[in-house]
């Protein structure tokens, strides 16, 4: 067999011998050197490379190394296992995935390595090692890259009963124990099929067959049989990814393994500032992942009606629960973790599926723990809008005024008095509405720590109840629901928070003016990443409620639902156009603060875009301003492979009533091609060049007589190109 070691020689073997004999093996995982240890003065004179404490260190495994307290890079390393019959052998560790833990990597190549999985589990033992088991995504991907770029061929995880099918039924084992792993960001380790699939009859290792997804495709093989021949990766296995003290921690450092039916959400062990050991659930993958469960709520009990003192005190609730199931239960995180976001999951009305199937929204509310807000008994304001929290509920339905959102949200002595009918709605975290234009007597909500029976509501602590004039009538709809924190950096862009190292695209709070932070859907991959959405336009009618400006300008005016975007953004480069929402942020701060770098993107049957840097002379997407047609003009606007789609362009934008004699109040940003041209400008629909080459972009209008443009997008820049398209702008 034959050992893939660069430096690893004839001479260097000969001498590593001379200098160890009568010396012995290090077995001892406490000592890196004893005093028959080859005396040394620096690192060069240690066959091992490492001089510490004048002596040389040969220790049992890259982890082990890590003991010492000086920082060592990844790199070769000369290593003596255990269990290894014979020499000590160079090895490759990594110091650098999860924290540094010290990975220990080995390459063994070898021809006589053909099917039988017994032959490539000898090949490592004959090392005092094991078949590698990936233990994170961090460690997968250092794999890879000592391994020129491709995964291993076999790895040591396996099954827990004969037949398992999916990833969260299979085990990784380090040294005799079971260990966590990474394999896939989902319960598959197929890509294009669902795999384990439970043809696995023997005690054997999952092998890979196809180079598809990240770390490849992998299968339970009945015959044992291994179809990538001829090498195998070895390790001591004696190194994972270190307790963290939040799911964003895990998320940051990419050690995130498979948790459970979920992927790689499910529950993590975590660990309190003074040391305490508990579970929580880590949710991800949703938003930009990293959200650690605090509590569950089921509707239909009152464990967690508004007035319990769960809310209040640092009491744990059935604190052995921590899955993401139908058992209440407020864990450690609760009082804890501090947070800058949080994340709220219906599941409205209830299913009978486990685990439940929540809907998402995320919240931008800062404090020190969930506990110490909730008995500060303070109200909080949030605002993420009434569609969002009409978003997580199926059927919702809400009283027409009021719609005030936030934490310890009740009205001033609205539970003070024992009658029924002056027993009002409030939730601990949600909204609250009212029939009457004021927030004084509210007969409806939607969110977790409910209560209120005024109006013949039914005291529900989680869910959607409305009586006494619900826009969609009477309900009461119990929730199983769910509270995660998080605590992100409140950054002035998506750009800023790419730059600190947030990879994964998902909804972030920023605050590019200093007035106060909201939440933003960060698209970290696409074209660079960095960017900002800024609006939607979905083929549905114009919002019903906005606000920051007197109309929904797109860009300029905030509106729809933050928790929706994701979904809405992948149906619209799908072709897919039904069920796409407006949406739109007030990005007047935003642009001054970014490159005016912009992103277009019109739906249909092409997942191309376009991009162009505006002029920053003129503030796009300031609602009570115009960036005057034929003003700003020759800008070159690229296709999404970087040719030129025209080097004629112009950029303009109006509103409301602000241009005299236009016929349409025409709200959002233009693109359009040609210049010097009377009719090629944003108050004239008559525009052959703008509207029919180029097109108007994020447009919707009114007329003077009252006419409602409501068919999404002009996007005649494109082939494909109508008026009738869903479309998306991103900025950075």
């Amino acid at each position: 067999m034959i050992m893939k070691l660069p430096i690893f020689s004839v001479l260097l073997r000969l001498a590593i011998a001379l200098l160890l004999t009568g010396v012995g093996c290090i077995h001892d995982p406490a000592d890196l050197f004893t005093d028959s240890s080859p005396p040394c003065a620096e690192d060069g004179d240690c066959p091992s490379e490492i001089c510490d404490e004048g002596r040389c260190v040969i220790a049992q495994s890259c982890h082990q190394l890590t003991e010492l307290e000086r920082h060592l890079d990844s790199g070769f390393y000369l290593i003596d296992p255990a269990d290894n019959p014979g020499d000590p052998f160079e090895a490759y560790c990594d110091f650098d995935a999860d924290d540094g833990v010290g990975y220990t990597m080995i390459r063994i190549e070898d021809p006589s390595l053909q099917h039988d999985q017994s032959f490539y589990r000898q090949a490592c033992q004959d090392r005092g090692l094991e078949l590698v088991v990936p233990r994170t995504r961090a460690h997968a991907a250092a794999l890879m890259e000592f391994n020129d770029g491709s995964p291993p061929n076999i790895v040591g995880v396996y099954r827990k009963f004969p037949g398992a099918q999916g990833l969260h039924n299979w085990e990784g084992r380090c040294q005799g124990q079971p260990c966590n792993f990474y394999l896939s960001d989902t319960d598959s380790a197929g890509c294009t099929e669902f795999q384990p699939d439970g043809t696995n009859t023997f005690d054997t290792a999952l092998v890979r067959y196809d180079d598809d997804c990240f770390f490849g495709a992998w299968r339970d093989d009945p015959d044992q049989a291994v179809p990538l021949r001829g090498s195998v990766i070895c390790s001591t296995n004696d190194a994972g990814p270190p307790v963290q003290s939040s799911c964003l921690d895990y998320r940051l450092d990419d050690s995130v393994y498979n948790a459970g039916p979920h992927g790689i959400s499910g529950v993590y062990p975590l660990a309190t500032e003074d040391g305490e050991s508990y579970e929580a659930y880590c949710d991800m993958t949703t938003h930009g992942g990293g959200w650690t469960l605090t509590l569950k709520v089921d509707g239909d009990q009152p464990t967690f009606l508004y007035d319990s003192p769960l809310w209040t005190n640092d009491e744990l609730f059935n604190p052995d629960a921590p899955g993401l199931n139908r058992t209440e239960a407020k864990l450690h995180s609760f009082s804890d973790l501090s947070f800058t976001q949080l994340l709220v999951g219906l599941e409205a009305p209830k299913e009978d599926d486990s685990p439940p199937q929540f809907h998402y929204l995320p919240v931008v509310a800062a404090g020190e723990s969930l506990q110490e807000v909730f008995a500060r008994e303070e109200f909080v304001a949030t605002d993420e809008g009434r569609d969002a929290w009409r978003g997580i509920v199926t059927d919702p339905s809400l009283q027409p005024y009021c719609n005030r959102e936030g934490l310890n949200n009740a009205i001033a002595d609205a539970d003070a008095d024992d009658d029924d009918d002056d027993d009002f709605s409030r939730v601990r975290i949600g909204i609250i509405a009212n029939e009457q234009e004021d927030c004084e007597t509210p007969d409806s909500r939607i969110g977790l720590g409910g209560a209120g029976t005024s109006c013949d509501q039914e005291n529900l602590s989680a869910g959607n109840t409305a009586r006494c004039g619900g826009d969609e009538g009477d309900v009461a709809i119990s929730a199983m629901g769910a509270l995660f924190v998080r605590h992100i950096p409140v950054l002035e862009s998506c750009q800023a928070l790419l730059d600190a190292g947030f990879t994964e695209s998902g909804v972030y709070p920023i605050d590019p003016g200093g007035a106060g932070p909201f939440n933003a859907h960060c698209e970290m991959e696409l074209a660079g990443g960095g960017w900002t959405l800024v609006a939607i336009n979905g083929l549905d009618d114009r919002p019903d409620y906005w606000s920051d400006n007197d109309y929904p300008r797109p860009g300029a005016s905030r509106y729809g639902d933050i928790g929706r975007v994701s979904r809405d953004i992948a149906r619209t480069t799908a072709g897919d156009d039904e069920e796409i929402n407006n949406y739109s942020i007030d990005a007047q701060s935003l642009f001054e603060q970014s490159s005016g770098e912009v992103l277009a993107y019109v739906g249909g049957s092409t997942t191309d875009f376009i991009t162009v840097e505006l002029p920053q002379n003129c503030n796009f997407f300031d609602g009570s301003s115009i960036c005057e047609h034929n003003s700003y003009t020759e800008l070159t606007i690229y296709h999404s492979d970087g040719s030129v789609l025209t080097d004629q362009g112009q950029a303009c934008t109006t509103g409301a009533g602000l241009i005299d004699g236009d016929i349409y109040d025409e709200f959002g940003l233009h693109l359009l091609e040609g210049t010097s041209v009377d009719s090629h400008h944003c108050a004239n629909t008559d525009s052959t060049m703008g509207h029919f080459e180029l097109g108007r972009l994020y447009t919707t209008f009114e007329s003077s007589q009252g006419a409602y443009w409501d068919a999404g997008v002009h996007g005649h820049w494109r082939e494909e190109g109508d008026d009738s398209q869903p479309g998306f702008l991103l900025l950075r």
